[in-house]
């Protein structure tokens, strides 16, 4: 059994380093079409990291091992940091397409992440509450897999939302 699980993890290992780039490739690739603004596609993709930083920064503080479910965290945190980045940024570009730097600005960025606030938040909340329910299952590994999965799913939304204040200040409208 060990040393089957061993060639799985080195798969998986393999796989997902093989996936990755690819992933990421095809993600600035649609973002650069759409955006076309390379400070727009570096916010977006400086969501992500930092969405997967604090997903699995979960994992090590809570002393969770990593195993062969919890390799989709950096999925679910990548999705949920692209989604709410590019919506937002989208929000505000094509609502205030021409506000510069100064009050008229930082009132434009309050006045999108006001009205994006509750509907990002509970996007992310119905996503964590359906991996939570999981938590009611028998088997460890899904237990541990639902609550690390719910946990990081809103630990995304904190960073990503946190984060996004600043980037729709500083950033050029794309």
């Amino acid at each position: 059994v060990i040393p089957i699980q061993l060639d799985m993890t080195r798969l998986m290992s393999s796989e997902m380093r093989r996936f990755l780039f690819l992933a990421i490739a095809v993600c600035v690739a649609i973002l650069l079409a759409y955006f076309r603004s390379l400070s727009t596609v570096a916010s977006c993709m400086s969501l992500v990291v930092l969405s997967n930083v604090g997903a699995l920064s979960l994992l090590a503080i809570s002393g969770t091992p990593f195993s062969i479910l919890s390799t989709s965290i950096p999925i679910r945190a990548s999705i949920t940091a692209l989604m709410i980045g590019t919506h937002t940024l989208l929000a505000f570009a094509s609502e205030h397409p021409r506000v510069q730097k100064g009050s008229a600005r930082a009132t434009a960025v309050l006045e999108t992440y006001g009205q994006l606030f509750l509907p990002n938040l509970l996007m992310a909340l119905t996503t964590s509450v359906g991996f939570a329910t999981l938590i009611l299952s028998n088997v460890p590994l899904i237990r541990q897999f639902a609550w690390t999965v719910s946990a990081g799913i809103m630990i995304s939304w904190a960073i990503v939302s946190l984060a996004l204040l600043p980037i729709l200040y500083l950033l050029p409208i794309p």
